[in-house]
């Protein structure tokens, strides 16, 4: 075995785990190309080709998320091998290779020194955190580490247990190395650091938090449901204080549409939703109060008392909190991408995320950053630590072996990033990408001194509508009132817009009020993000867009769109359980009527299902395109397939159709036209009658080569009057 690298100290060692594409058995052959790679051909700014996987990226983004690995260094425009990288080619020794990651990298030796014991992920996370102050809050970090030290079988994962378990060469590892002591580690002040305390919860609910094993845990109802009012936490406060000690269903219906300013069907689905959320009981015959859970909620006035009840009976509430960092923001695109990930299809839609986070942010266990983007609290990461949270069956080490970072901009962060400070032509490009992603195409002005583009929406054979936009970044992060607003009018005059509008970050009070006097849309870098972001997850058609544009309140837009899609999944899972519930196939074969499918479905819905709706969605399942339900000859409805394939199919149809329509890839906007010189028009004169007259007027020439110019101008000089 090689020598062993010498150890940085501690607070010299990167955080982040180096990283390439692929799983356990793909990242050291895909990272040992590289190196051979950068070893044969220096240059940064060239493509590079993964070996196994195919996919194409180049050197210098490949080496960005080795990061402080030990193995490359750059500069000037080139990456430099490191004596270390060049041992690991020239022995192809992978123990050697952990050895280099953990002299430059935090917790590398120290999770293999822990495995002295076997220990699951979540048991290194939290040594990292409690005896190396590494607070990560996703096993994102651990899991990068470990899969290095299984593909160098040091470690190997025990699948039964999910369990890391050290090898004989991990064991020979681990007696090699110098691990960092509590002397190594940086000193934290006390008076720097606030360790939260939450309150204890009392009998009725730490009974309830205490029955949540895995059973319990996984048969949680899926939707947050409707509250009315602006605020989860204070909404709900005031709807259990009018309930208290008991209140009439009559009553309750009538004050919240007195309070709340709803219909009295919304209040009717308020009464059910508090039910079902476990802080509303029904005491007599005709009224409600609150639940023992309740009562202690009001007499504790402890925010997390309501996140314990809301986690306790309804999924991935508390789970959202490991998704989040206490140091590093995370956008909302990234959380949903992992919750995906790991709960598979129990995770939830974009909007029911949103309402968790709201709920967690109100509660003070996260922070919110940006409009897209959230940390998370102390607070939080105490009441993460003290609260039973859902462990998937299956390890959800197959999604991490992928080694995906988590990190990964979406154009919604990018335009967040591009939007404050001087790049305004990145931002233009970024602002043109969202409304491509939108469905508009894009076309350029040509007056870049007031640069502007207009991006039209198709909304029918005979129907389009075209908006003007002026993308702009400002630094320190707000557009003032120095933009010229009348001169957007007269572009959107003469491009033939139906309205105009500004994205910027964010918009100067004065700036703002003139836009809307005028009519001008002013669109936030955040507000045009999330549309994108939520656009992607439930496409709407352009005339929605146009409206979720000017909307200051796109929650209803979006629920109302949001709701087909709800009620397509409630029916799927409706036919799907009943079609693998042996008592059920026993006594109807798994098939269910139009009446059975709408009352198993309508459960937890924020408005009334009406039998419609169910049969709208059984008519499209029931095409013989899509193959994905059959009618019985008694009427009943049952699977014809799993829904993977009937997902399957949809996406074959979808594919058919985008080669049917234009890309959605914004054109970019075009340089500004250059000067081409005039063609050189060669001599007619032969080069020998020249070179002659120059060698007989005294002129220094060679007797080949090219003639200087001097000497041709001055042959036709003499001979201007001579033909050629």
């Amino acid at each position: 075995m090689a020598e062993i690298p010498a150890t940085k100290p501690w607070r010299h060692r990167a955080s982040a785990m180096p990283w390439v594409p692929g799983n356990t058995a793909q990242i050291l052959p895909h990272l040992r190309a590289l190196l051979e790679d950068i070893e044969r051909q220096p240059y940064l700014d060239r493509p590079f080709t993964w070996p196994i996987t195919g996919s194409t990226t180049t050197i210098r983004q490949a080496l960005q998320s080795l990061g402080g690995s030990g193995l490359v260094e750059k500069g000037n425009g080139v990456a430099t091998l490191t004596p270390e990288a060049g041992t690991f080619l020239e022995t192809n020794d992978s123990s050697y290779l952990l050895m280099v990651f953990h002299a430059n990298v935090r917790f590398v030796g120290e999770a293999i020194h822990s495995l002295d014991t076997p220990r699951t992920h979540e048991q290194l996370n939290d040594i990292a955190a409690a005896e190396y102050q590494m607070a990560w809050t996703s096993m994102d970090q651990v899991r990068r580490r470990t899969a290095w030290a299984r593909a160098a079988e040091l470690v190997e994962l025990w699948r039964s247990g999910n369990q890391l378990v050290l090898t004989e060469l991990g064991h020979e590892f681990r007696s090699r190395i110098r691990i960092a002591s509590s002397d190594d580690l940086p000193t934290v002040s006390a008076t720097t650091v606030e360790t939260p305390t939450i309150a204890a919860p009392g009998p009725e609910i730490a009974a309830l938090v205490s029955s949540l094993d895995t059973q319990a845990l996984a048969n949680r109802k899926s939707a947050v449901g409707y509250v009315p009012g602006n605020g989860l936490h204070d909404s709900l406060r005031d709807l259990v204080n009018i309930s208290s000690p008991s209140i009439t269903f009559e009553d309750f219906h009538r004050s919240c549409v007195e309070n709340f300013g709803i219909a009295d069907n919304s209040a009717r689905q308020t009464l059910v939703n508090l039910r079902s959320l476990g802080i509303l009981e029904q005491t007599a015959l005709d009224t409600v109060g609150p639940t023992g859970c309740g009562q202690e909620w009001m007499a504790s006035d402890e925010p997390a008392d309501l996140v314990r009840i809301i986690h306790s009976k309804v999924s991935l509430v508390a789970e959202v909190l490991l998704a989040l960092s206490t140091t590093d923001k995370v956008d909302t695109a990234s959380i949903h991408a992992w919750l995906t990930s790991r709960y598979g299809t129990a995770a939830v839609t974009r909007s029911e995320l949103t309402t968790r986070l709201v709920l967690l942010r109100e509660c003070g266990m996260v922070e919110r950053i940006t409009h897209l983007t959230y940390r998370l609290s102390p607070r939080g990461l105490a009441f993460r630590n003290s609260i039973p949270l859902w462990q998937p069956a299956a390890d959800p080490g197959s999604a991490a072996d992928d080694l995906k970072p988590a990190e990964a901009e979406s154009l919604a962060a990018k335009l967040l990033v591009s939007s404050v400070g001087g790049d305004s032509n990145r931002f233009e490009s970024l602002t043109a990408e969202a409304f491509g992603r939108l469905g508009a195409s894009i076309e350029y002005t040509s007056d870049r001194d007031y640069p502007v583009f207009v991006a039209t929406f198709w909304l029918s054979p005979t129907q389009r509508s075209r908006l003007l936009i002026a993308a702009r970044s400002a630094q320190p992060g707000e557009l003032g009132e120095d933009f010229v607003l009348d001169r957007l009018e007269t572009y959107r005059r003469q491009y033939r817009a139906k309205m105009a509008a500004i994205v910027a970050p964010a918009f100067a009070r004065e700036l703002s009020s003139w836009a809307k006097e005028k009519g001008v849309l002013s669109i936030t870098a955040g507000e045009l993000g999330l549309l994108v972001d939520r656009h992607a997850e439930i496409p709407v058609h352009a005339e929605r867009t146009l409206e979720l544009l000017g909307s200051s309140d796109t929650d209803a837009i979006w629920a109302s769109e949001e709701r087909s899609f709800t009620v397509l999944s409630r029916v799927v899972r409706t036919l799907w359980d009943s079609g693998n519930d042996p008592e059920e196939v026993k006594y109807n074969s798994g098939s269910l009527s139009l009446n059975e499918i709408w009352r198993a479905a309508r459960k937890d819905l924020d408005a009334p299902l009406d039998k419609l709706e169910v049969t709208e969605v059984l008519q499209l399942l029931s095409h013989p395109n899509v193959q994905g339900v059959v009618e019985s000859a008694g009427g009943g409805f049952s699977m014809a397939d799993t829904p993977t394939h009937v997902a399957a199919r949809l996406r074959a149809m979808a594919a058919k159709l985008e080669l049917i329509s234009p890309s959605t890839r914004p054109p970019t906007r075009p340089s500004p036209p250059r000067t081409i010189p005039a063609p050189r028009v060669s001599s007619p004169v032969r080069a020998g009658r020249i070179r002659a007259w120059a060698l007989e007027n005294g002129f220094r020439v060679g007797k080949l080569g090219k003639l200087p110019k001097s000497v041709v101008e001055a042959f036709h000089a003499h001979h201007s009057t001579d033909s050629p």
